[in-house]
């Protein structure tokens, strides 16, 4: 991944629309990765699509190199956080993932 192109866009639904982090991980869509001026764009379009609803919003989040693999669950360093993040929106490690499936609470 280039230096240019380290930047997502993440939509979804929010519980207060003017916090990014009461999203509601089941609306939750990760998209990217682009470069900056890429992710405005998408991230643009995306809220005039959906204007009509409030609580629907975009962010544009930079992918840094050093907090990318922080799992936010155990809190530890794991190169699979990335992988996840991309594929499933969520910064977790693998052992995280795996027990979260099995005891989802």
């Amino acid at each position: 991944m280039s230096d240019k192109e380290t930047y997502y866009v993440i939509e979804g639904v929010h519980k207060d629309p003017n916090d990014k982090e009461t999203i509601i991980e089941a609306t939750k869509k990760v998209r990217g990765p682009f470069a900056k001026s890429e992710a405005e764009k998408l991230a643009q379009s995306l809220i005039q699509k959906n204007v009509d609803d409030f609580y629907h919003r975009a962010w544009i989040e930079q992918f840094d190199t050093l907090t990318d693999i922080l799992c936010e669950e155990c809190k530890k360093e794991n190169e699979s956080v990335r992988t996840n993040f991309i594929i499933n929106g969520f910064k977790v490690c693998d052992s995280c993932k795996l027990s979260k499936t099995i005891f989802p609470l």
